[in-house]
């Protein structure tokens, strides 16, 4: 009997094939099972649930997206039906839609985008259109607070579409972090305009000071703003951050947070709010992070409204990771030391290949920096080197041609994000959270960034259960990397990459950590033992020799303006008395 499920598999497979990379075994199984629930969802037979398709990236996930709607298109839009289609850029808003040569006619666009809102169906039509398209940022927004059945805006002939697509990563709920420092700073923006507000929100500031670590606050009702006043409040203060703040602030009233005391960063509060109504399900999510990101399986275990959908093994024997372990954070590439290092380094990575096409990822305000650091090291040879900052590294096939990449530190969140992060997940409040494993979040947040960050270049591309020929350039200090990479990347070749300047584990972990004592306090000095028991080593004498009279420490305390003496790391104090006049 032909299916829809069939004719759309078929069509994939023949652009696969095309494409090199002709589905087989585990991968066809994988992809034959998917179009069958968006069949079933098209049908209005799918179980309020998330359904999510783990598949690496390049074998065939969000094609099979468009090859189904392709197949339904030709079966004159039979069932009769209606899907919503949810994407997290407006770059692949478009590109789906002209891959899926769908007429004006037949869809909307609903974006905060006049000029993208345009390709279709015009708004007050948009109940006629078979295929809606959207961003998720707008299904969140317009769903805040009401159920999906109450947001017309997205229905079909007035009611909820069937088949709902999500492409990318997803969490019913969103992580929370609230600053008592930042909540402290904002009162005085709101004296004038919002007196009882500020007098409420700095009673909650400081109530939080006689607080411990762990203890379980409630946010007030007395903190509560109408949509007016919220509007008022956030033209008072200046930064996008505090905006997001109050926004939060407003979301977590009457909700119960978690007190934390961040080592060299404050207080915070931390929990989670939903994002998502509950009757969104069913939605059918494709994302190649569910086959390492924690934060999935605790929504599995706990919720249980989610179902990961059979995946394929996928060999990465084409790749080589040449790792330099070395610290390589913000703090590393704003010193103008480890700047032109980590730039000669990857400098001595293009030579092996000058003609070919590389990509480098690193932290979008250390960017421009490092370019004409790189530039430098290179010189007037003419690389042909693109950039893309953390927080862009997800999404985009620009890359998909490039194929060797260099990637610079790691895409991390302060430890309390990774505590909120596993509430959102889990849905667990911050007593029952408490028992959760929030490493495990952590090194699954990690995994889950650079798969994706790797996998701009080449590596994406599939072929005969396989990726592509990629060298992938890696300078991070992460911990246990050669394991964490066995596992995130099977069948990989592993080299180590600019051994002589690699710092031991503990040096590096200890390097970080300086960094991020000195960027959230200032010149105040650090103390040693503070800093031997955050690294984990217990004996002192130990802790010298493997760390502080280590040479790469030494080194990168001397790039840093910093000393070891006495029992603190603090900053070097001039040697000389100041001179008067010249």
């Amino acid at each position: 009997m032909i299916t829809l499920a069939g004719i759309a598999y078929d069509d994939l497979s023949a652009y696969l094939t095309e494409k090199g990379s002709a589905p087989h075994g585990e991968q066809e199984a994988a992809l034959r099972g998917f179009m069958r629930v968006l069949e079933r969802g098209l049908q209005g037979d799918l179980e309020r649930c998330y359904y999510v398709l783990p598949l690496d990236p390049g074998m065939g996930k969000t094609r099979a997206c468009i090859s189904f709607v392709k197949a339904w298109r030709q079966a004159g839009y039979q069932p009769a039906s209606s899907i919503l289609i949810g994407l997290s850029t407006l770059a692949e808003l478009e590109k789906m839609i002209n891959e899926m040569g769908l007429l004006s006619h037949e869809f909307g666009v609903f974006t905060s985008k006049d000029e993208m809102n345009v390709l279709g169906l015009p708004e007050d039509r948009h109940g006629e259109a078979r295929v809606l398209f959207t961003t998720q940022q707008m299904i969140r927004s317009r769903t805040k607070g009401r159920s999906f059945a109450d947001a017309a805006e997205f229905h079909y002939q007035g009611s909820p579409r069937a088949l709902r697509l999500w492409d990318e990563s997803i969490l019913p709920a969103a992580h929370v972090v609230m600053d008592r420092d930042t909540l402290s700073g904002m009162v005085r923006s709101f004296r004038k305009r919002l007196p009882a507000f500020a007098n409420a929100l700095d009673t909650f500031a400081a109530s939080m000071v006689a607080q411990n670590d762990g203890d379980v606050i409630t946010v007030p009702d007395s903190l509560t703003l109408g949509p007016s006043s919220l509007q008022r409040a956030k033209a008072s203060v200046e930064t996008k951050g505090e905006k997001t703040l109050l926004e939060n602030l407003q979301q977590m009233i009457g909700c119960q947070m978690v007190l934390r005391d961040q080592p060299h960063a404050g207080t915070v509060l931390v929990g989670s709010t939903p994002v998502l109504p509950d009757d969104f399900a069913p939605v059918v999510v494709v994302d190649a992070s569910a086959r390492v990101r924690t934060a999935y399986q605790l929504w599995a275990e706990h919720r249980r409204n989610v179902a990961i959908l059979p995946g394929a093994g996928h060999s990465f024997h084409n790749m080589t990771i040449h790792h330099w372990h070395r610290s390589s954070g913000k703090q590393a590439l704003f010193s103008d030391l480890d700047r032109r290092e980590i730039a000669e380094g990857i400098a001595e990575a293009w030579r092996r290949d000058p003609k070919g096409k590389w990509l480098v990822v690193s932290y979008k305000d250390t960017l421009d920096p490092l370019k004409l650091a790189v530039k430098h090291a290179i010189g007037d040879e003419g690389a042909q080197l693109e950039w893309l900052h953390w927080g862009l590294h997800t999404s985009t096939n620009a890359f998909r041609d490039t194929d060797n990449i260099v990637i610079v530190g790691q895409w991390t969140y302060p430890p309390a994000t990774y505590e909120a992060i596993a509430m959102a997940a889990s849905g667990l409040g911050p007593v029952e959270a408490s028992s959760l494993n929030v490493r495990d979040v952590e090194t699954g947040e990690h995994a889950h960034n650079l798969l994706q960050a790797l996998c701009r270049a080449s590596v994406r591309k599939s072929i005969r259960g396989g990726t592509a020929r990629c060298n992938a350039f890696l300078i991070t200090s992460l911990s246990d990397t050669e394991t964490f990479l066995e596992t995130l990347f099977p069948g990989h070749s592993y080299a180590k990459w600019r051994e002589g300047s690699i710092a031991s584990e503990a040096v590096g972990k200890a390097m970080e950590l300086v960094d991020a004592h000195f960027a959230t306090t200032g010149p105040s000095p650090m103390k040693k033992k503070d800093l031997r028991d955050a690294v984990g080593i217990k004996d002192a004498s130990h802790f010298t020799r493997r760390v502080l009279q280590q040479p790469a420490f030494l080194h990168f305390l001397a790039s840093r303006q910093l000393e070891s003496s006495g029992q603190a790391i603090k900053p070097v104090e001039c040697a000389f008395d100041p001179i008067d006049d010249d």
